[in-house]
């Protein structure tokens, strides 16, 4: 699986324990065949066969992973939020944006963690005076059957809120996998 957004009728349930979320059926395939959008192949780092960059593709993991996909996973949840803009990093590779007022993000991140230690960073981007409610960004492990992504408790959960305070400023954190 390599990306979804939740849709705006998505059925999303959310408890502490878990998390499951429909994934929606987009143009897009929920399995990397590892072709491009125009059918044509690419390879690890977004090229084509002839060696030219695709754009807008996903950014490349700085190392194999050596983790199933489709066992961690990045899930957003906008309680209202406004002026916020999060760019995450995992092991130095800008991986996700969430943004407020966005729609829920809901990303398969397998592809950028390793056995051992990961670093996680949250990159504030957004504006000098948030508002609103709460944004929250969790990671945790989870797993796909048909068409819903099932997440255990999240490990990391990261949250802006009215009270944060705005501007630029990174928080990163640390997640050992065993």
């Amino acid at each position: 699986v390599e990306e979804s957004e939740a849709c705006g009728s998505t059925n999303v349930e959310h408890a502490l324990e878990a998390t499951t979320v429909m994934v929606c059926n987009h143009s897009e395939s929920l399995h990397d065949d590892g072709e491009g959008k125009d059918g044509k192949d690419k390879d690890a780092k977004g090229k084509d066969a002839k060696g030219k960059q695709q754009v807008g593709g996903k950014p490349a993991p700085t190392k194999e992973s050596d983790l199933p996909r489709g066992s961690w996973w990045l899930v957003s949840e906008d309680q209202g939020s406004s002026g916020h803009k999060v760019e995450v990093m995992i092991n130095g590779v800008a991986v996700k944006t969430v943004e407020s007022g966005g729609r829920q993000i809901i990303f398969d991140i397998s592809p950028y963690l390793h056995t051992g230690t990961n670093v996680i960073t949250f990159r504030n981007q957004g504006a000098d005076t948030p508002g609103g409610a709460a944004l929250e960004i969790m990671i945790g492990t989870g797993s796909i059957v048909g068409n819903k992504v099932s997440t255990d408790r999240p490990k990391l959960i990261y949250k802006r809120n009215s009270a944060s305070v705005g501007g630029s400023s990174d928080d990163s954190k640390t997640l050992v996998i065993d």
